[in-house]
């Protein structure tokens, strides 16, 4: 478990970094010079990390909402799809939280488990 609040410190830092335009986050030299195994390893992982950011900024986006933010609302990412879980009292709202979701950059597609209960 330290493991995975050290990776979860870790992208809330790189967000951060990404966000406010540090160019340190879009790599280096070093990228340069690495074996062709240790790319596919970094393809892995990107995609990992990506998803973090992709999650991370479709919550923020759900939290920012003016009509959303009073609503508890989770969403989760796994290789760009993302499932956003919780309740609101309309459909208009969990519509809406799909079309916030949707256009967040790099998300593919958005699995609605919203329930609608008045």
């Amino acid at each position: 478990m330290p493991k995975a609040k050290a990776l979860s410190r870790y992208m809330l830092i790189w967000v951060s970094l990404l966000l406010s335009g540090c160019p340190a986050t879009f790599g280096g030299v070093s990228d340069y010079f690495v074996s062709k195994d240790q790319t596919q390893k970094n393809a892995v992982e990107h995609d990992g990390a990506q998803d973090e950011v992709i999650m991370a900024s479709v919550k923020a986006a759900l939290k920012r909402d003016s009509r959303l933010s009073p609503y508890y609302l989770y969403a989760d990412s796994v290789k760009g799809r993302v499932s956003i879980y919780g309740t609101v009292p309309t459909m208009e709202l969990s519509k809406h939280a799909i079309h916030l979701a949707e256009r967040i950059s790099g998300v593919k597609s958005v699995n609605s488990k919203i329930k609608v209960k008045p």
